[in-house]
Formats: structure tokens, sequence, C-alpha cells
């Protein structure tokens, strides 16, 4: 069973930002993609796993989707990458 610190250790691997956060009764966790990168699962920025309290959050699917890999992001008016001009 994967834990935190295995996605946490994948995702620094990869360069990406991972935080767990508590809103409520939601604990997500966020795997946010490098600089002017996405994710290959799901072509986006960021992948996302929302659990209420009490439930355990799936790391294993989340290092599953990180192992998928990278791509740039060639959109050149993203939202997401784009900078304040």
């Amino acid at each position: 069973m994967a834990t935190m610190k295995d996605a946490k250790k994948v995702a620094k691997t990869l360069g990406a930002n991972f935080a767990k956060e508590k809103m409520g009764m939601t604990i997500t966790c966020r795997c946010t993609a490098p600089y002017r990168k996405m994710w290959i699962s799901g072509g986006v920025h960021e992948l996302v796993d929302d659990v209420y309290v009490g439930y355990e959050n799936d790391y294993q699917d989340m290092i599953d989707r990180m192992n998928i890999g990278l791509e740039d992001c060639t959109d050149p008016q993203c939202d997401w990458c784009c900078e304040e001009e």
C-alpha cells in the first residue's frame, strides 16, 4: 500500500509539487506538474484526489498517474501556464 511519503518522493523526482490540505470534511491531495508541463494521464496540469475525513487518499493511483509521465503544454493561451502580461 502506497503512502503519502511515496507519492511525495515520486513527485519530487519529476519536479512536481505535492500538497495535502484539509477543508471542512474533505482531505485533498494535489500534485502539480512543473511549469509549462502537463500530466499525460488526463492531459491536466494538476492531479487531484479528494476524500472525506476518515478515508484514505489513493496514493497508489496518484503514483501510477505520475509515472505515466509529463508532456509539454503546447497551448500558447493556457491560463495555467501563461504569465501575466
